[in-house]
């Protein structure tokens, strides 16, 4: 391979940042249809600045429990999702049937934000905090929140804009305003189809409950604050020599790697395996997983496909690609 053929740095790092294992995203190719990657989708890359971003919303779920049992008599234990980017296209045709939506204003972001609380969460909670048997709840399936619920969903969101205050008091004083419930996505339907959504997601259990809660902002709200999230620069060192690490970084993405898209695997007797001869052959059906390896090391996962009429696999997941970033 030519160094001509090795991707810059910027490059890579989109690409690492434009395939999540966030099942939300990989939702997106439900159609089914091949889409190629587009390096230009600069806010990927941008995003992989804010590394503080998560580690805030750990403490955000934490105290998002304390909170929430406190308001609702709940003890939820509540994670944090890793925090993504996706189009407004994606979140719409992601979104489950039945949600609330509550949004407010989050001065001095240019932009407001979005709480999504899926109606089954709404119906749990309502059920609980007046005393119904858990055993017996059934969740909603109605289309839309009942009126009951779209006030569990105001005041539920308004914890979680007060949570998110309170984590981020000390990189960035926001304060959620003009907080209103609805029943619809208004507030998402009214943004350009391809604008970029900071998501930042919880999952809640509680006994065999499961549900999740989201928080969409546009991105370019964030941006400019860019700074506020960010670690200080690596300072030179008491020699004055320069930190390794920048070096190290722009020396990587060079690196030349094998890798192996693997189709299928089949265990089989050493017996078996001593008796094959040149013409055998190895069945193999139409593999649902294909695992992207270097070495011993899987990198990724994918579906197996056609882009212009040529075999090719798309990446859905990645797994030891992410722990490398």
């Amino acid at each position: 391979m030519s160094t001509d053929e090795v991707l810059t740095e910027s490059e890579i790092e989109a690409l690492m940042d434009s395939v999540g294992d966030d099942e939300e995203r990989s939702g997106s190719f439900d159609d089914g249809q091949y889409r190629r990657f587009d390096f230009a989708a600069k806010e990927h890359a941008l995003l992989r600045e804010f590394t503080l971003l998560q580690a805030l919303c750990e403490r955000k779920a934490e105290l998002l429990e304390t909170v929430i049992e406190r308001t609702f008599a709940l003890e939820f234990e509540i994670q944090a999702q890793p925090v993504t980017l996706l189009t407004n296209r994606d979140q719409l045709a992601a979104l489950d049937v039945g949600c609330a939506f509550t949004q407010a204003t989050l001065p001095p972001l240019s932009h407001g934000a979005l709480c999504v609380s899926p109606c089954s969460l709404l119906s749990f909670v309502l059920n609980a905090y007046f005393g119904g048997d858990l055993s017996m709840w059934s969740p909603n399936q109605d289309a839309a929140p009942r009126p009951s619920e779209l006030q569990i969903a105001s005041r539920l969101a308004e914890k979680v804009f007060r949570c998110l205050e309170a984590t981020w008091q000390d990189r960035l004083s926001v304060q959620a305003q003009d907080i209103e419930t609805l029943g619809d996505p208004d507030w998402l339907a009214a943004l350009p189809s391809d604008q970029q959504l900071l998501r930042i997601g919880f999952d809640l259990q509680l006994i065999d409950f499961t549900s999740s809660i989201t928080v969409l902002l546009p991105f370019e709200s964030l941006a400019p604050y860019q700074a506020k999230f960010s670690p200080p620069k690596s300072q030179r060192d008491a020699s004055g020599t320069a930190s390794w690490e920048p070096s190290l970084k722009a020396g990587l993405p060079a690196i030349e790697l094998e890798i192996a898209l693997i189709l299928d695997e089949h265990a089989i007797a050493l017996e078996q395996l001593l008796l094959l001869k040149p013409g055998a052959v190895l069945p193999i059906g139409s593999p649902d997983r294909v695992v992207l390896r270097a070495d011993s090391v899987d990198l990724a996962t994918g579906s197996y496909g056609a882009l212009d009429a040529k075999k090719a696999v798309q990446l859905s997941r990645l797994g030891a690609m992410e722990a490398v970033q």
